[in-house]
């Protein structure tokens, strides 16, 4: 079945959820989160298929497969299902990343530009950001712990990747009942350019300017609407967010231990 609009993959989904075992969904991650939030909770799995700019819910699942046809041999073999965290910011369900400050700015033009794979839509959008570059007074409230800084960009992942490879929230575990919490503070734009290739390999966490946290409730105020996306699509400036983890919410297949190797040596033959 095909969509034919924002809302329209969450309606076929609580369509299908009530009359088959599971529901297959070929999109992004925008597309992911509509199916994700409309069939969380009632049992039904999801099998995501690889088909937006940047795929990084899949990345967080080491086991699956990250191209359509090897989804499709998943699923002509044994599965299993594993459950999934997912999180509300302001009563909206996201099961990958909520990011903040000027990493929403670059998703914000990035999602100009989807017609460009994911890395170069991403630096598409950067260079368009580049113009606008500023910090948000920002205070977060993690559990029991605080922080007020100037941020230049907060991300809270359920999942490690986000903008179609950067690995900001690079300890995140998509089912280990936390969400981790990254703010880079006062960088200034020459040190964002030569810290920049450490973001695709998790060393984000050795620059000087970064901070983390893990927490299950989270609010930020900020003094000002800051942008901000959802498992990357662009929403409304805010000034200020609620987050509480949803443990274990989202059904998703996976390849059975055994079969796991049939889906690698099929790969290999095609």
């Amino acid at each position: 079945m095909l969509t034919d609009g924002p809302g329209h993959a969450a309606r076929l989904a609580q369509q299908m959820a009530q009359d088959f075992d599971a529901v297959a969904v070929v999109g992004g991650d925008g597309t992911l989160n509509e199916v994700a939030s409309s069939i969380a909770g009632t049992g039904v799995p999801m099998a995501p298929v690889p088909g937006g700019t940047g795929n990084d819910f899949i990345k967080a699942l080491s086991t699956y497969p990250r191209t359509p046809q090897g989804v499709a041999l998943m699923l002509s073999r044994e599965t299993s299902i594993r459950e999934l965290d997912m999180a509300l910011a302001n009563g909206r369900p996201f099961i990958n990343v909520l990011g903040m400050g000027f990493d929403a700015m670059v998703a914000e033009h990035q999602a100009h530009a989807r017609m460009l794979p994911g890395l170069a839509a991403y630096l598409y959008g950067l260079a368009r950001s580049m113009p606008s570059y500023r910090h948000w007074q920002v205070t977060i409230s993690a559990d029991d712990q605080e922080l007020r800084t100037r941020a230049l960009i907060v991300t809270i992942g359920n999942g490690p990747v986000c903008g179609g490879g950067f690995k900001l929230t690079p300890d995140a575990v998509a089912d280990d009942g936390q969400l981790d919490i990254t703010v880079l503070s006062d960088l200034p734009l020459s040190r964002l350019i030569w810290h920049f290739p450490k973001a695709f390999t998790g060393g984000i966490k050795r620059v000087m300017y970064y901070a983390s946290c893990r927490a299950r409730k989270i609010v930020l105020e900020s003094d000002s609407p800051i942008p901000c996306h959802m498992d990357g699509e662009p929403l409304a400036p805010q000034r200020r967010f609620e987050i509480e983890l949803l443990p274990r919410a989202l059904r998703v297949l996976e390849p059975a231990t055994k079969g796991r190797a049939l889906i690698e040596g099929g790969l290999a033959r095609l």
